[in-house]
């Protein structure tokens, strides 16, 4: 075969051109997307936890050649990472399994060819959280224990008090013999409070949980155990750091979780009002935020608009992130874990959880100013709301991510809505080329199904303080990239 320089690599896998995978017989292919061989996941995650780093990337793309699509790779990527990964600080080098969902988000509305560049800097981001892992001090999913229960109630009451108790080693002994008695959305309605109860590691916990629960929808349910006892783990480590308020605020949520009108769910829908509970939120504290929403709720407001106000606010603590803080990764988690929070609400069916998410939401996002303004100094430039009043040169969909100013496109995305999924579009292929950390892909999928989510008036303030965080084509192509490349070439995939 041929030597291919990187444009002509480029081409073939049409990152600037429409061109194709090409299969071991030379006709042009594209990865199959379907339902994920399991049969292939597990033999193929057992050998990435195997092989070297400099290793794995060759190992994928054999198996591309072999004919795997890139779900079979992000879910053997997550596999890996469950049993390979501490779940020890929930954060860090855990990202490369609290990202994997992103990438599957992103490759599902991305082209063929991005897909499989996603799932590839997913395998690579897992043999480095593997080596930073193991510098750290070897840990691996400790043995399935053999336990089993003769009744459902008997298995749930041990899970709950070893997770009331906060004790990780009998939790994992119940959960492996509770999992027989539940299918996914069973087990999750007993789990997503407890994902909630505490802020510790800047909120990643229900970051953590709904990414496991969203891959664990593409993967059969039998295949689940031992991403479940990773999440269980996490979810049960408390840090010294945690502060009496951020325990306090689950508590609170709970009690006025019963405050909520009857009717709730079913209020006007109004995006002044969201406008409305955002100016309210910048000058509150926790309990402050708590009380807005049960207010807001009071006087009729409807859950798409408190949402909205929830979704406003998070993303702009990222907008208004000081200086210091422009490419760092801790101010994405507001839009991130008011994502989550979201999620978990649109997917529990218990009436009390989703009162208790949509307030920890509300009660987090105060946390998480302080924080910016404690590690980066204090917020910069004007609300949210005010995007775009300036005077600025509004960019085309052709230059917008080239001189990234977030006015020039919220006025873009505003007066040309069908700009809107260029924008997106052009965001996946810069992440897929120059992405240099796992949270932009976190981000990047959150805002995507955000700005879908959103009154559509709202849309562009979710999207355009994202082009100053995200890579353009100022960044360098990444190194994972030109390892793909030739891991593909040497495969003969290209």
């Amino acid at each position: 075969m041929r030597t291919l320089n990187r444009r002509d690599a480029m081409i073939h896998l049409g990152l600037g051109t429409a061109g194709l995978l090409w299969a071991p017989n030379g006709k042009a292919a594209a990865p199959q997307r379907g339902r994920l061989a399991l049969n292939r996941l597990t033999d193929l995650a057992e050998e990435l936890r195997r092989v070297p780093r400099n290793v794995a990337l060759q190992v994928a793309a054999r198996a591309i050649r072999a004919g795997a699509d890139y779900q079979t790779l992000l879910g053997a990527a997550f596999m890996a990472g469950v049993h390979d990964v501490r779940p020890r600080s929930v954060g860090g080098k855990l990202h490369c399994v609290m990202m994997v969902e992103s990438a599957f988000q992103l490759a599902a509305t991305a082209s063929d060819q991005q897909a499989c560049l996603a799932a590839l800097w997913s395998i690579d981001d897992f043999k480095n959280s593997q080596q930073r892992d193991h510098d750290e001090g070897e840990w691996v999913l400790s043995k399935r224990p053999d336990v089993r229960f003769d009744s459902e109630p008997k298995a749930r009451r041990a899970f709950l008090a070893a997770m009331d108790a906060w004790d990780a080693e009998q939790a994992d002994r119940a959960l492996v013999g509770l999992l027989p008695f539940h299918d996914r959305d069973s087990f999750f309605e007993l789990l997503w409070p407890y994902a909630a109860r505490c802020y510790v590691d800047l909120g990643h916990k229900i970051i953590f949980c709904t990414q496991v629960e969203r891959v664990i929808r593409r993967l059969d349910w039998r295949h689940a155990e031992p991403a479940l006892r990773s999440l269980i783990n996490g979810l049960l480590y408390l840090s010294d750091s945690i502060t009496d308020s951020e325990l306090e605020a689950f508590e609170r949520s709970r009690q006025l979780a019963s405050g909520l009108p009857d009717g709730w769910l079913n209020g006007r829908e109004d995006p002044a009002a969201s406008a409305a509970l955002l100016a309210e939120l910048r000058a509150s504290d926790s309990a402050s935020a708590q009380k807005l929403v049960v207010g807001a709720f009071k006087a009729g407001i409807g859950p798409a608009t408190v949402w909205d106000g929830l979704r406003l606010y998070a993303s702009e603590l990222f907008h208004r992130r000081p200086t210091a803080a422009a490419r760092r990764h801790g101010p994405v988690h507001g839009v991130t874990e008011v994502n989550a929070f979201a999620y978990a609400w649109r997917t529990s069916r218990n009436d009390a959880t989703r009162r208790l998410m949509i307030l920890q939401a509300a009660a987090w996002l105060p946390f998480m100013r302080r924080d910016l303004i404690r590690f980066f100094g204090d917020l910069e430039g004007a609300g949210l709301d005010a995007l775009g009043n300036e005077k600025c040169t509004a960019a085309s969909i052709g230059n917008i991510f080239e001189q990234p100013s977030p006015a020039s496109a919220r006025i873009l995305i505003d007066r040309q809505p069908e700009a809107a999924p260029a924008f997106l579009e052009q965001m996946r292929r810069h992440l897929t080329e120059r992405a240099f950390q796992s949270h932009q892909y976190k981000y990047a999928a959150a805002i995507q199904e955000e700005a879908a989510l959103v009154h559509p008036s709202w849309a562009s303030r979710i999207l355009a303080p994202a082009i100053t965080y995200l890579p353009t084509p100022r960044d360098a192509q990444s190194k994972v990239l030109e390892r793909s490349l030739h891991a593909l070439q040497q495969a003969g995939v290209v």
